[in-house]
């Protein structure tokens, strides 16, 4: 029982002497100089004892800021700060003191970058220092690696990723990612069906689109009072009196906006045509009457005889010029047909009688 007194004593009084050499050997491990966030400095204890029972406290400007065998330091502050390492068991305590100086990380601002455009664009993007602060050079990388080694601006293109890396004598960079976003919508073309109709038609409206159509809004605008009185690429409508009419496509998120230029309908009476005409001589109803047609310069009439023979055709306005006569010779009495083109989509037809 003695002997495994002595030699339980003499293990332990080992391992104590041991331990104390070791926790004495404690150094604290990590760089004298770092730089500002968002870079990091790491410290540690060597050897860590930790699963020896040694414990440890980490000190700056006297505040406990860690307790464990490492530590990271990150600050924003450029500064000479006192970091303090204290390594202790129930036997013993060690202190070690490293003296830190901080750096100032340079940080880009960037200009143009993360942005959202309208169209197929050629995007430059620019570099300064957040704070104003000097710094050696500006490295510009995409997805594929280094694009430009010292310069204060880049051009980018559709749909990449970037990023910028800023130097200065001290400190290791900080990286930025910019990525560009294109919503691209092409106006083909907006037109309508007709610009000069009679009153009582219809006018379709429609805008040919291309690009990322799903991304805008499409309004049809009146201009006599503003009002928005259609939605969509195409609408129909058929007005009572001439009017504007614009296209407008919107996207409010990223300050898209086109505008087309605006459409006049121009909105004449409904055509009234005379179904009887008496070219006699006397005076009175001697020319076939039709009104509405004064302005129509694309209108074409047509009059055939009952066996479809051509009686008469004329193009452009019309002022009453048929008086019953076709290449000088006077057309007999009786039932006819026409059909009037008024050349803005507009087909009139019907018979037309005559007397004598």
């Amino acid at each position: 029982m003695k002997r495994f007194f002595l030699k339980y004593l003499f293990i332990a009084f080992t391992s104590f002497v041991a331990h104390a050499q070791d926790l004495n050997s404690t150094t604290l491990v990590g760089k004298d100089e770092i730089c500002t966030y968002p870079n990091t400095g790491s410290f540690s204890a060597y050897p860590d004892l930790s699963n020896a029972g040694v414990k440890y406290k980490w000190l700056l400007a006297d505040k406990i800021v860690g307790k464990k065998s490492t530590y990271t330091l990150s600050t924003p502050i450029e500064s000479t700060f006192e970091l303090k390492l204290i390594a202790y068991s129930s036997t013993d305590t060690v202190e070690r003191v490293k003296s830190i100086q901080v750096n100032r990380t340079p940080l880009p601002l960037l200009n143009g970058a993360d942005t959202t455009i309208c169209g197929i664009a050629d995007i430059q993007v620019s570099v300064s220092e957040k704070y104003n602060m000097n710094y050696l050079k500006a490295a510009w990388y995409n997805e594929e690696g280094l694009l430009e080694f010292d310069g204060d601006e880049i051009h980018v293109d559709y749909g990449e990723n970037y990023s910028v890396i800023l130097e200065n004598a001290k400190c290791s960079s900080v990286e930025e990612f910019t990525n560009i976003t294109y919503v691209s919508l092409q106006v083909d073309s907006v037109a309508a069906s007709s610009t000069s109709i009679f009153e009582g038609d219809n006018v379709t409206f429609m805008a040919f689109l291309n690009g990322d159509v799903n991304y805008f809004e499409y309004e049809w605008i009146e201009l006599n009072d503003t009002s928005v009185i259609a939605t969509g690429n195409q609408f129909i409508i058929s007005p009572k009196s001439t009017n504007s009419y614009l296209f407008k496509a919107t996207n409010e998120t990223y300050g898209c906006e086109y505008t087309s230029t605006p459409f006049i309908v121009e909105v004449q009476e409904a055509s009234r045509i005379s179904e009887i005409f008496t070219p006699n001589g006397d005076g009175i109803n001697d020319q076939w009457i039709i009104e509405g047609l004064e302005f129509a310069t694309e209108a074409r009439i047509n009059i055939f005889g009952r066996w479809g023979t051509p009686v008469f055709e004329h193009v452009g306005s019309y002022y009453d010029e048929f008086d019953g006569t076709f290449n000088g010779d006077i057309i007999p009495p009786g039932v006819y047909y026409y059909i009037i083109d008024a050349g803005n989509g507009t087909v009139f037809n019907g018979n037309l009688t005559i007397l004598r």
